[in-house]
């Protein structure tokens, strides 16, 4: 039996935590390549478009959170959670934070999912980069390009690197 991880992605918004929902992807997916970011989004709902565009882009919060692509890997799974490959991770598990965003919150499962965590791009960027220099496992290329989307939320929102955070958890 596989196991998956299922990714969110939130930001600081005004003292409290928001969803950032991804990009949708367009086109074919290589399913021999990394999965792309967005990969498993639907497209924008088009009323809510409307009804946040007289907003100013930082203000936008969508009102259902949707999955990011992370793919199977379990390499990055016990890295970020301990999760089937319990000997490289970069810290156990430490379920959802207690802040929450509600539009997270609103789409958790119930029961079927387990090794919940999260982190803040500040704490995973701290230790995917004090990992051990020998450690070269396969899933150091898919938290690098974690990394790099987290980064990219921190800068298209102005936000420093502990107001930008991945929960996730896993089902198998």
């Amino acid at each position: 039996m596989g196991c998956d991880i299922h990714v969110y992605m939130e930001r600081r918004l005004q003292g409290r935590w928001v969803p950032v929902n991804a990009t949708p992807h367009v086109g074919e997916i290589d399913y021999k390549k990394p999965w792309p970011w967005g990969a498993w989004t639907d497209p924008p709902n088009p009323v809510e478009e409307l009804t946040q565009a007289a907003l100013p882009f930082e203000e936008r919060v969508p009102t259902k959170a949707q999955e990011w692509a992370f793919g199977r890997n379990y390499d990055a799974f016990g890295r970020l959670s301990g999760v089937r490959r319990d000997e490289v991770c970069y810290r156990q598990p430490n379920g959802y934070p207690e802040d929450l965003s509600e539009g997270v919150r609103d789409i958790l499962w119930d029961g079927d999912d387990h090794s919940e965590t999260h982190w803040t791009l500040e704490d995973l960027d701290k230790a995917h980069t004090e990992r051990e220099p020998s450690d070269d496992g396969y899933g150091i290329e898919r938290i690098s390009e974690l990394l790099v989307e987290m980064k990219r939320i921190a800068e298209e929102y102005n936000l420093t690197p502990a107001d930008v955070r991945m929960v996730c958890f896993y089902d198998n």
